[in-house]
């Protein structure tokens, strides 16, 4: 089914991963695009990020889960992969590695995708990794 916004659950994994594993800190920050900036003007949740702005990783976690936003999603997806494609192809490897096979991801955020999909087992088990990482 298309997840919506419940995709951005593994993007927050993958980031707590990348955290986990040093390859960032909660006090890294990253450059805000403007494919993450075009993210507010389509609508949806966001934190309102603008071009100048250099969020870190802390904030962006807090922009992902309490704003659910859509913009913080591409910057972190951008700041870990290069782009967002990239991004979510990672997403997409890592969830068949822990066992979801059912996942496709499209993008980091959700946005609506014929391409992107997850299985309601799946998510369980994304669930349940989050809890033992």
């Amino acid at each position: 089914v298309p997840p919506a916004s419940m995709s951005k659950l593994m993007t927050i994994n993958m980031l707590f991963e990348a955290l986990r594993d040093g390859r960032v800190t909660m006090d890294t920050s990253f450059a805000v695009s403007t494919r993450a900036t075009d993210m507010t003007a389509a609508g949806g949740s966001t934190m309102y990020l603008q071009g100048d702005d250099r969020p870190t990783v802390e904030e962006l976690l807090h922009g992902m889960i309490v704003n659910s936003g859509n913009d913080a999603c591409v910057v972190v997806a951008e700041g870990l992969a290069g782009s967002e494609e990239a991004f979510a192809e990672q997403m997409t490897e890592r969830a068949h590695a822990l066992g979801m096979d059912q996942s496709v991801f499209a993008n980091a955020s959700g946005w609506p995708d014929p391409n992107h999909r997850m299985s309601m087992r799946d998510l369980g088990l994304l669930r349940s990794e989050e809890h033992t990482s």
